[in-house]
């Protein structure tokens, strides 16, 4: 334990005294270094977890109860970058998480506390995404026209289906596959960065009419090494589309 208080001239050291509290003088910071605790979890991780079921605002995730060990409790964590947030607890193998952002992306892993409250080691991480909402004021129609080994073509066809009008639009998705790039493009302007595409009307398409009253279609030259799936979440002027 460290003290820097009145009188002091420098950071001090103190020493613990075992079996009392330590006394904090007034007016003075005192920094306490814990130690954690050296025994390990007596269980050990869950199994990898999978969706069973998701929607636009939850996702109902289960896993296997670990091979060694009781768990008494299983958590549900997210990853944030380099922290993570608790989304679920459940006392048997699958949870349901509430509050999800329609048309988000989530990464989980769960971890199996045993009766003396310690934490097992992670499962294996999970992603997966919510779904578009069903009143969505917007429409997306993705079609693949045609394909080869390593290339396509694709039509987008994006619909106001809301009842104001829109004057100028830009629409966002994500590749569902590192390997899905746009080569070159039409009646729209089609920028890349990563696995994220982003696109914006030529001025031309640039009124959607309310209520379905007119739509704007463009389409692109696609690459893809290996697999071609569909992106599942389109953003049309921050708000998350409905798809067909």
């Amino acid at each position: 334990m460290h003290r820097y208080g009145r009188g002091d001239t420098d950071v001090t050291r103190v020493a613990a005294t075992a079996g009392r509290d330590p006394v904090l003088p007034p007016y003075s910071i005192t920094t306490i270094t814990v130690a954690p605790h050296a025994a390990a979890a007596s269980v050990g991780a869950p199994g990898s977890p999978k969706t069973t079921a998701v929607g636009s605002s939850t996702a109902t995730v289960s896993w296997a109860a670990p091979a060694n060990g009781k768990a008494v409790r299983y958590e549900v964590y997210e990853r944030l970058g380099s922290n993570a947030q608790l989304l679920a607890t459940s006392t048997s193998t699958s949870a349901t998480l509430h509050n999800l952002p329609p048309g988000s992306e989530h990464t989980v892993n769960v971890l199996a506390r045993d009766a003396d409250g310690r934490l097992s080691r992670p499962s294996e991480p999970l992603t997966f995404a919510t779904t578009a909402p069903r009143d969505s004021s917007c429409l997306v129609n993705y079609r693949v026209d045609s394909g080869w080994g390593n290339g396509f073509v694709a039509t987008v066809t994006v619909s106001n289906v809301g009842d104001s009008p829109i004057n100028g639009w830009t629409l966002d998705f994500t590749w569902p596959s590192t390997g899905q790039t746009v080569q070159s493009f039409w009646n729209a302007n089609v920028t890349s960065s990563g696995t994220r595409v982003h696109v914006t009307d030529n001025g031309a398409n640039a009124e959607l009419a309310p209520r379905s009253g007119s739509t704007a279609t463009f389409g692109f030259v696609g690459a893809n090494d290996g697999a071609n799936p569909t992106p599942t979440t389109f953003t049309l002027n921050g708000t998350v589309c409905r798809t067909s």
